[in-house]
C-alpha cells in the first residue's frame, strides 16, 4: 500500500518520493471543495504543548507528555473534553425539603382556588 503525506501543493509519495499535485479536482463554484481532507496516521500540524513548551506534530508523542513521569512538573494532566466525567457528569438527585414541598403545594392550591387555571389534569 503506497503511503502519502499531504505537503504544499500536492501529496508526497513517501514510496517514491514524488509530489502528485492536486490536479484531479479543480475548485468550481459548484464544488467549492477541491480534495476531502485526508488523514493519515497520527500525524498533525506542528503543536506546541502547554505542558512542556515543545513542539509536536505527533498527538500521541504530546499526548505522552501529559503523563506524570513524562513532563518535567511530575504532574498528571487530561486534555479538555478526554476526562470522562466531563464527558458524563454523575447527576446527584435533587433533595427536597418538606417545607419546601409545601410551600409550593399550598403555592398552587392557591393558584387553582384564584381560577388561574382553568382546568387541573
Amino acid at each position: 500500500m503506497t503511503t502519502y503525506k499531504s505537503v504544499p501543493g500536492g501529496f508526497l509519495n513517501l514510496d517514491t518520493g514524488v509530489v502528485e499535485p492536486y490536479a484531479y479536482r479543480e475548485y468550481t463554484p459548484e464544488n467549492p471543495a477541491p480534495l476531502p481532507r485526508i488523514y493519515t496516521g497520527d500525524e498533525t500540524e506542528p503543536l506546541r504543548s502547554m505542558v512542556d513548551g515543545k513542539i509536536y506534530t505527533s498527538k500521541a508523542a504530546m499526548r505522552e507528555s501529559y503523563r506524570a513521569h513524562n513532563n518535567p512538573r511530575g504532574t498528571e494532566f487530561v486534555e479538555v473534553g478526554d476526562d470522562a466525567g466531563y464527558l458524563n457528569p454523575v447527576h446527584k438527585p435533587l433533595e427536597a425539603d418538606k417545607t419546601d414541598i409545601a410551600a409550593a403545594l399550598d403555592k398552587a392550591e392557591a393558584a387553582v382556588s384564584r381560577g388561574e387555571f382553568d382546568h387541573v389534569e
